[in-house]
């Protein structure tokens, strides 16, 4: 034979009160947020269900049942990162900057020949045009057919622009006995600026 036990009253009460402790429970959590930390600690009756609230360090009597709340559980593992967010829309254009300085203008190359005999050790220098300076030049030696005659006797010892950078010079020697024709200077030449 079967014997059915039906649960006291003091049990159904017991069962409805922790019920209704674990929703208070609930909300008093939402309601005090997750910055408190301070966990709360109560005693149940297992014959009537009353609450009896102690120090989290106490300890129940024979017949009641620890019941604690609001205490921190161990913190969840990092969540997955979220997707790039969409580009943004391209900003706005810039102020337009300040005007830039006057670039070279009135490029012009000026040369002036000089004859040379051998044995010649000699200077030569190339004016501008007025309003202008000197901003390089070059030499070269020519024989009378107007061919580069190249450096193998016909030495430029050296290049200079003048002090006030109005003339392009140069010093030339001639190391052989044989007559070279002319050697050129020339100067590159810009306006100046002011």
């Amino acid at each position: 034979m079967r014997i059915s036990r039906t649960p006291t009253t003091s049990t159904v009460v017991a069962a409805l009160l922790l019920g209704l402790l674990a929703t208070l429970t609930v909300a008093v959590g939402a309601a005090t947020g997750a910055g408190r930390t301070s966990a709360v600690k109560a005693c149940a009756s297992k014959s009537d269900g009353s609450l009896r609230l102690v120090g989290t360090k106490k300890s129940c009597r024979r017949g009641e049942q620890a019941v604690t709340w609001n205490k921190r559980g161990v913190p969840g593992s990092d969540g997955v990162d979220g997707t790039n967010g969409a580009a943004g829309a391209a900003g706005a254009a810039g102020e337009r900057g300040p005007a830039g300085a006057p670039g070279v203008s009135g490029y012009q190359i000026v040369e002036r020949s000089t004859p040379v005999d051998g044995f010649f050790l000699g200077s030569a220098e190339v004016a501008c045009p007025a309003g202008k300076r000197v901003v390089g030049g070059g030499v070269s030696a020519l024989n009378a057919a107007g061919r580069d005659v190249g450096t193998s006797t016909f030495l430029v010892r050296a290049e200079y622009p003048s002090a006030d950078g109005s003339k392009w010079g140069a010093i030339v020697e001639n190391g052989s006995g044989t007559v070279v024709s002319r050697f050129v200077i020339r100067a590159i030449c810009v306006t100046a600026l002011d």
